[in-house]
């Protein structure tokens, strides 16, 4: 038999996690992520906190409140004026996200200390990639910044969605590694009914042209329908295999013409980009740019932009683009 794959499970040791939930949805899960760490500092037995967030931005941000929340608790746990009626041990925040310089990152794995509250904000590198001892209290957003692909335009973005069921459990699982925990969500029970139950493969939401390019190099040419464990949508298919072909010709798939306002108009999908502030040209734009790739941030910004001739299109992949006699692109 061909089947000879062996599936292991290992259990591994967990304790009891209370779930809680907000009663009304939150406006600003960041303020209600901030509020609820420092409750739970207030009224919470010792014990390590992790927070959810999205991104290095929301991260950086969250921990500077934190600290600032800190620095006035200070004031009463070193007596304002002339008394104090409750001491709390100082906290020690930390930032947990992939682009952090290493050093900084290890500093999530130093020994607990007793006089401190650890409060450790991180992505969502933290619910399966790495275990952090002391950690007794997870407080979860509810979303998480995945990487999307669209079949429709071929623009790939970094999108902020919420969190799958199974995701929300990982997290959850952290405040019982060591003892009976706690979670709290930044969201409500109806809302937790709607989460999706797992999350989408990412085969499914990415660009698949590499996947289709090794596939072709072991010797599979059908690769329409090919096994896959989860299948990717058809669409997406078809825009790899599309962007394969143009890449025998350059990046000639990605081309836009610029717009009177300032933007950049795709020449296939008439999707509005823009050009970044950094970038080289951005102040003299020129009319007609290649790019290799979209990154969604306060806009959808081009990155390496090229300056092209709108005739070279047709010239380089006439499968992608006719070259009108009214100098337009189609």
């Amino acid at each position: 038999s061909l089947d000879t794959a062996s599936i292991i499970s290992v259990e591994g040791r967990t304790f009891p996690v209370d779930t809680h939930y907000l009663i009304s949805p939150t406006k600003d899960y960041l303020e209600e992520a901030l509020n609820t760490v420092m409750k739970i500092h207030k009224t919470q037995p010792p014990g390590d906190i992790l927070v959810f967030m999205t991104g290095q931005e929301e991260i950086d941000s969250l921990v500077e409140l934190i600290r600032e929340k800190d620095a006035e608790l200070a004031a009463d746990r070193y007596g304002r004026g002339g008394g104090q009626t409750k001491v709390y041990s100082k906290l020690q925040v930390l930032p947990m996200y992939a682009g952090l310089p290493t050093d900084m990152q290890m500093r999530v794995f130093e020994p607990h200390n007793p006089k401190v509250r650890k409060v450790v904000i991180a992505t969502n590198i933290a619910e399966t990639s790495i275990t952090i001892d002391g950690i007794v209290y997870v407080i979860d957003s509810g979303f998480v910044k995945m990487r999307a692909y669209s079949g429709r335009t071929g623009l790939e973005a970094l999108v902020i969605v919420p969190v799958s069921q199974a995701a929300a459990n990982q997290r959850a699982g952290r405040a019982g590694r060591s003892r009976p925990g706690k979670c709290y969500r930044l969201f409500t029970e109806e809302a937790w009914g709607k989460l999706a139950v797992q999350t989408t493969p990412e085969i499914q939401r990415a660009n698949l042209s590499p996947v289709i390019l090794q596939l072709k190099s072991l010797g599979i040419d059908d690769v329409l329908h090919f096994d896959f464990l989860s299948s990717p949508p058809a669409r997406i298919m078809m825009r790899g295999l599309e962007i394969l072909y143009a890449l025998l010709s350059g990046c000639f798939f990605h081309a836009a013409k610029l717009e009177p306002d300032g933007s950049y108009l795709t020449v296939r999908d008439r999707h509005k980009l823009f050009l970044h502030p950094s970038s080289v040209v951005f102040q003299h734009p020129p009319e007609w740019v290649v790019f290799h790739e979209v990154m969604l941030t306060t806009k959808e910004y081009m990155r390496d932009v090229t300056a092209i001739e709108p005739s070279w299109l047709p010239e380089v992949a006439p499968h992608f683009y006719v070259y009108k006699r009214s100098k337009q692109m189609m």
